[in-house]
């Protein structure tokens, strides 16, 4: 009966660590990534981001800044956004030793992946297609 009590006590008072990710971002941008946790900051030992690209076998590690209560950030810098794809994952360790990641299964061998795109082929798209002749502005 304690164990039970224990574990619904653990599923209904669980931290949380979360993040909202995109599936693509541009070239010649820097890229923030933003997470939220319920933990107190007081009681967070380390909370680090591990990234690649897809042509690197090593992750550099950078630490995410507290920017208000809840939140947490990193900028990943403009000379690290190339290639065809941005891997990372997020790693949260509390004082007391809980580890939290971000994917919960297998960060280091399955990361989050972010397709590069080259911002200059978005525009000369957009162009091409003819759509900025197409823009009435209504007052």
């Amino acid at each position: 009966m304690f164990i039970l009590f224990i574990s619904l006590f653990n599923l209904l008072f669980s931290q949380i660590v979360d993040h909202q990710f995109e599936s693509e971002i541009f070239s010649g941008s820097p890229y923030e990534v933003k997470v939220y946790s319920d933990i107190n900051p007081n009681d967070i030992g380390k909370f680090n981001i591990y990234y690649r690209t897809n042509t690197s076998g090593l992750y550099l590690q950078g630490t995410l800044n507290n920017v208000s209560s809840n939140y947490f950030s990193y900028t990943i810098p403009l000379d690290f956004i190339f290639g065809e794809y941005l891997e990372y994952y997020i790693l949260l360790e509390s004082n007391d030793g809980v580890i939290k990641t971000i994917p919960q299964i297998d960060p280091y061998d399955i990361p989050r992946s972010l397709r590069i795109s080259d911002e200059n082929i978005f525009i000369e798209e957009f162009q091409h297609n003819g759509l900025e002749n197409n823009i009435n502005i209504i007052h």
